[in-house]
């Protein structure tokens, strides 16, 4: 069975690639023209928000204020349509539409601020490359001290400062990929609560744990179970 698992999962790297090269390419590059626009808009926000002129200025501070705002929902979108539209093979613009739908009809727009996976992640990249860039540091240190007396300490400082840096280039890279995967994990399970099914109750766990924690507690009596309900106006739903 485990053989027979692994074989089903072959192939799929060349697919996809194929895919995102092929009929999904458009989609992908407009997804990659969206982003590109809202970055270039940003950077003329933070040099709108630094000129001269502008500084003090209340009105200035509020637009930029908005602006940083609709772009992270812009980001936010278009990192769920382009998910969306891999796995539907949707136009990106219908993409958006039907996961932006689905996301509200689900009551899952909470996992928007759920930013403990990405923290937890880059800070471990972070102390570990710091690690591997102190301990090439003591390495080359040995090594230039005893082959080149003087400037080894410099030397061996900006071995381990490129290898600190490169070795956290790396493992952002792993990060991202982890980081994509859980937003696909993410949005399967959208799609089954969408659809009532359940195909993996492990990931339905974390999240609904996740959803409850977010949604907060309305009920908890004294050593007993806590009820919690979604945040609506005027009443609370028991979930």
């Amino acid at each position: 069975e485990d053989n027979r698992s692994t074989t089903e999962f072959s192939g799929l790297v060349r697919g996809s690639l194929r895919n995102a090269l092929g009929p999904s390419f458009g989609t992908i590059c407009f997804g990659s023209f969206v982003l590109t626009m809202v970055e270039l808009a940003k950077q003329a926000t933070e040099r709108m928000r630094r000129d001269e002129d502008n500084r003090g200025n209340v009105l200035v501070c509020l637009l930029s204020s908005c602006l940083e705002c609709l772009y992270a929902i812009i980001e936010y979108i278009s990192k769920f349509a382009t998910l969306q539209a891999a796995m539907t093979g949707a136009a990106f613009c219908d993409a958006a539409s039907s996961v932006t739908d689905l996301l509200t009809r689900n009551f899952l727009a909470a996992y928007g601020t759920y930013a403990f996976p990405g923290m937890i992640l880059q800070g471990t990249a972070l102390i570990l490359a710091g690690g591997f860039g102190v301990a090439v540091w003591l390495l080359s240190y040995a090594t230039f001290a005893v082959q080149v007396a003087a400037n080894a300490g410099l030397y061996a400082a900006l071995v381990g400062v490129l290898a600190g840096v490169v070795a956290f280039v790396v493992l952002m890279f792993f990060v991202m990929i982890m980081l994509n995967v859980v937003d696909a994990v993410f949005l399967c399970y959208a799609m089954d609560k969408d659809s009532n099914k359940i195909h993996h109750q492990e990931f339905h766990s974390v999240f609904e744990e996740v959803n409850r924690k977010q949604q907060g507690a309305v009920v908890q009596n004294p050593n007993g179970n806590v009820m919690y309900g979604n945040r609506t106006v005027g009443t609370y739903a028991a979930v």
